[in-house]
């Protein structure tokens, strides 16, 4: 065969950029691309087409509080307890109303970071991966990697050929998590913490990896807190097509919010046969309206598809109910199954929401949570 005209190489740039040719034909691409400047001309062009995060301001909120992550990483962290913030979105997604990807069986690469690029995220591919990607494999996939913040926080795509191949292989990691040597994301690095979040939907798996240095991790995890939940809203909203229900109601001394997070994978088996399995993730948010100082040790109760209970003192476990939480949205922090924050079960609308608070010794309070707002697609972003 011989060489490729000029017609064909440039319909096949973007996916030459994309890495997502064939290895005989990436040949061709690349003997053309060494006798035309033409081609090679546009070929730079798409390539700089990629966004540069030093012109971009920052502007990042504050971070809200930590979460611990893999005990296979704590081995080097001993004095100091490494974790994750669980951040507030604050990036500005009033304005943005993107449609839905979530009828398709499948996505490719380019079209997931189509959704987190509108979804508020800056992603450019990564040169200096904290894991190598022929390192990183998961069922025999190769991930490709994006950078969201400098060199502090890197994602990684990974496109199976189906949902049942992304199960499967989750599936056989997570039969193997008791050798350490076969997870992809067990390392640890000289002067760096790495810590991961995951999730998935349909054929993809994202990873965001933080990798912050030793000596700053606390300052530079404030930095990049804001990644996860934009990440997750955008793959729940616009990969998942998920509905989320947000219940309010307050009393006398305490005000309370709550989160029903639901949607339905879908994928075909072995069989040829189409099979679903219906997510859900519940997520309680309360606070006191007094003075924190005046309160001792309390118990919480959140009644609602089962009982959700916690108890602690002072102000410990408290946040801004007018926030929102990367946790509303699921992420795994140790990329164990396929559920990814979630569990399995159906969410039944109508049946009632109430919280119910001990404190001090003898003072108690409850009172009915109403549903406030029902999210889709169509208003995740509205405010």
């Amino acid at each position: 065969m011989k060489g490729l005209p000029c017609e064909v190489v440039r319909d096949l740039l973007p996916l030459y950029v994309e890495e997502a040719v064939e290895p005989k034909t990436r040949e061709l691409v690349v003997e053309h691309l060494g006798e035309c400047s033409s081609c090679s001309e546009l070929l730079a062009r798409l390539q700089e087409d990629e966004p540069d995060l030093s012109q971009i301001e920052e502007k990042i909120p504050e971070p809200d509080t930590f979460r611990k992550w893999h005990k296979r990483f704590r081995q080097g962290i001993l004095g100091l307890a490494i974790v994750l913030i669980i951040g507030v979105i604050g990036v500005g997604f009033a304005s943005y109303k993107a449609g839905t990807l979530a009828d398709q069986d499948k996505y490719s690469t380019r079209e997931v970071v189509k959704v987190l690029e509108k979804g508020g995220l800056q992603l450019k591919k990564s040169r200096k991966p904290f894991v190598a990607p022929q390192e990183a494999l998961i069922g025999n996939i190769r991930p490709k990697v994006y950078e969201a913040y400098e060199d502090l926080c890197q994602i990684y795509i990974y496109e199976f050929p189906s949902t049942l191949e992304r199960r499967k292989a989750l599936e056989g990691l997570d039969n193997s998590l008791q050798e350490e040597e076969t997870h992809p994301f067990s390392l640890e690095m000289d002067d760096r913490f790495i810590l991961t979040r995951s999730y998935g939907s349909k054929n993809m798996l994202l990873v965001i990896f933080f990798g912050v240095t030793k000596d700053s991790s606390i300052e530079e995890m404030e930095k990049v807190t804001y990644v996860a939940p934009i990440l997750g809203k955008a793959v729940f909203f616009h990969l998942n097509g998920g509905t989320q229900y947000v219940y309010y109601g307050e009393g006398e001394n305490w005000k309370a919010k709550y989160y029903a997070s639901y949607y339905e994978e879908s994928w075909i088996d072995e069989k040829g046969y189409r099979r679903s399995e219906a997510r859900t993730n519940h997520y309680p948010v309360f606070s006191f309206k007094g003075n924190p100082e005046e309160l001792s040790e309390y118990r919480i109760s959140f009644e609602h598809h089962g009982k959700l209970g916690f108890s602690s003192s002072g102000s410990t476990g408290q946040r801004n109910i007018d926030e929102e939480f990367a946790d509303i949205y699921g992420g795994d922090l140790f990329l164990r199954d396929n559920y990814f924050g979630f569990s399995s079960g159906y969410y039944y609308e109508g049946i009632p929401c109430s919280f119910e608070a001990q404190w001090n010794g003898d003072k108690e309070e409850e009172f009915e949570l109403e549903l406030i707002k029902t999210r889709t697609v169509e208003n995740a972003y509205e405010e």
